[in-house]
């Protein structure tokens, strides 16, 4: 069997706080588990939450915020 790869799909909204940590967390668990893998931001903020998450290396998708 090949190796795994798994995408992390994780929320955002105005999380510029903490979403570098956050994503810099993520991608250690995936290379300390030995699994390829990315990190997806699914983002509706108005901050720069998404800026952040990229330059850290996560892939970000915005999308317009939506209620419940």
């Amino acid at each position: 069997m090949g190796k795994r790869s798994v995408s992390i799909v994780v929320p955002a909204l105005n999380e510029e706080l903490t979403i570098g940590k956050f994503v810099d967390w993520c991608k250690e668990g995936l290379a300390s588990a030995g699994v390829d893998g990315e990190v997806l931001i699914i983002d509706s903020s108005s901050d720069k939450t998404a800026e952040i998450a990229a330059s850290h290396g996560a892939r970000v998708i915005k999308v317009p915020r939506s209620g419940l």
